[in-house]
């Protein structure tokens, strides 16, 4: 709340749309103020209030509103899923069962950096490049773990070819 402007002129002029003066509402809210007067936890009310009450209309905005973001989120989610490829294999609930709760921050970290240097690969060479798991995380044979040292990065092909095996090199 400390980089909102206090006053209602102040945050017309910047054109913001809150304030907060630290002082409580007519309801006794200590919260931020729309510049058209009414502070959040009113607004909040006021808003379940009228939707109870109007169920089919509040539907059919929900709806509308759905509809019209859809692409847009759509393309967040994409975004995000692109910048955070660990995280949205962990979210998704494909590595969520193979990442150790016992990981340290660092290894999880080693992790991150796995992808960024595959996505930093794919750049460079204009070649996909992904992170391969070198104990398949599922196989008929053996089940692997989502950590740091059975992580390699390696192009795609190469990873389409190995699939979930579980390859064994001869020294």
């Amino acid at each position: 709340m400390e980089s909102l402007p206090t006053s209602r002129e102040e945050a017309k002029k910047i054109g913001a749309k809150h304030f907060f003066t630290g002082v409580p509402c007519k309801n006794g809210h200590v919260d931020k103020i729309q510049t058209a007067g009414i502070c959040r936890q009113c607004h909040l009310k006021m808003v379940a209030a009228w939707s109870s009450k109007n169920p089919v209309k509040r539907a059919k905005i929900a709806r509308k509103y759905q509809t019209n973001s859809i692409d847009k989120n759509r393309k967040k989610a994409r975004e995000w899923a692109h910048r955070n490829p660990n995280r949205y294999l962990i979210r998704k609930g494909f590595l969520g069962k193979a990442s150790p709760q016992w990981l340290t921050d660092e290894q999880r970290k080693d992790i991150t950096d796995k992808y960024d240097e595959a996505r930093q690969l794919t750049i460079s060479t204009g070649i996909q490049h992904e992170v391969d798991h070198e104990v398949p995380l599922v196989s008929d044979e053996v089940c692997g773990l989502h950590v740091p040292w059975n992580l390699r990065v390696i192009t795609m092909g190469e990873n389409r070819r190995k699939s979930n095996k579980l390859l064994v090199w001869e020294k």
